[in-house]
């Protein structure tokens, strides 16, 4: 057993020890405005040394998620401190997870053309700790010159296709590309890296990620979109873990959505689809990875799959506390709102 772990699996349980429980998320879904979720989070919760800077009163849904999203870059450094060697080359994919979720941010805002969303102000720690000019991505004012940040970045050659005409950019294709980037380079260093032992473990959360977007994107293409089956095999993530190859095959060569749900029905995936209403399959298949990553991280402590499992549970909470500021914002019923917790 490496001795960095023992360090770090530590370090998780005390992180771990202020995680946000059902009765913070019943008590949050009671609050009215932003500034009454972040008071309780700030006074009630392990969030006050994020917040204790932050005035409730002028911060909006889109700062508390950006002021989130930085908490993780503080976490992520907290572990890397313990971890050494090839170990720390996995950790950085944690970092890119992050970087991704920005770039992705950045395109959507842009391409939508978000005017009413102000520039982010970006902490030195996040500036420091990412591998692409976080203050010039999040300040981009156009497509074009967000490309243009990306440019010397490990991302470049994702966008290579929009260097000379961004007038071509799909915003789809970019988060696809991305996405898929992000998990087979993970898987790749994870079997470089660790010992088959290991690689087992940590494998089970990408593989199951990768499992799950493939089988969301299958079905929307077929249900909504009606696109061509070379172009679904052209965005399928190449990692699996309860489905392989030959699943996949099956259900892009099939002729409808309803037929993907029936071949779903007797598999591993038939939760995620159960009552075919296909509104909420993001949140089905959110508390299907934060479920496996709950018993993985319980059940497989000092290994590096406990980190990556933390962290999937740590970014399923942030999700927790916009959706709550979203359906309040809306005026949802605090009984709906509980409901599409993950938990």
């Amino acid at each position: 057993m490496d001795r960095d772990y023992y360090a770090v699996s530590a370090k998780l349980k005390a992180m771990y020890s202020y995680h946000l429980t059902k009765d913070d998320y019943i008590n949050i879904s009671k609050k009215k405005t932003i500034s009454e979720i972040i008071s309780y989070l700030k006074n009630s919760t392990g969030y006050g040394n994020i917040l204790s800077g932050i005035d409730g009163r002028t911060v909006h849904r889109e700062d508390l998620e950006i002021i989130l999203r930085e908490y993780m870059f503080l976490e992520y450094d907290r572990m890397y401190r313990f971890v050494h060697g090839d170990k720390r080359k996995l950790l950085w994919f944690l970092c890119m997870r992050e970087e991704i979720w920005y770039i992705k941010r950045m395109f959507r805002k842009l391409y939508n053309r978000d005017s009413d969303v102000e520039p982010i102000e970006v902490s030195d720690f996040v500036k420091n700790h990412s591998s692409v000019d976080i203050s010039a991505l999040v300040n981009a004012e156009s497509v074009d010159s967000l490309i243009g940040v990306l440019k010397n970045s490990q991302y470049s050659k994702l966008l290579v296709k929009y260097n000379f005409d961004t007038n071509s950019f799909n915003l789809f294709d970019a988060e696809m590309s991305l996405d898929k980037y992000y998990l087979t380079s993970l898987n790749t260093a994870a079997k470089k890296y660790l010992p088959k032992s290991e690689y087992k473990i940590l494998s089970q959360i990408i593989g199951t990620e990768a499992d799950l977007t493939n089988i969301s994107w299958i079905y929307r293409a077929k249900k909504y979109f009606n696109i061509p089956k070379e172009i679904i095999y052209s965005y399928i993530v190449p990692v699996y873990n309860k489905i392989n190859h030959d699943d996949i095959v099956s259900m892009v060569e099939l002729d409808s959505s309803d037929d993907i749900i029936r071949y779903l029905e007797k598999g591993p995936y038939s939760v995620v689809f159960e009552n075919k209403d296909d509104r909420f399959i993001e949140e089905k298949a959110n508390k299907f990875l934060y479920r496996l990553c709950k018993r993985i991280y319980i059940s497989h402590a000092r290994t590096i799959a406990e980190i990556f499992a933390y962290f999937v549970l740590k970014e399923q909470e942030f999700k927790n506390i916009i959706i709550i500021a979203e359906s309040i914002r809306y005026g949802f019923d605090e009984d709906i709102i509980v409901e599409h917790i993950t938990v």
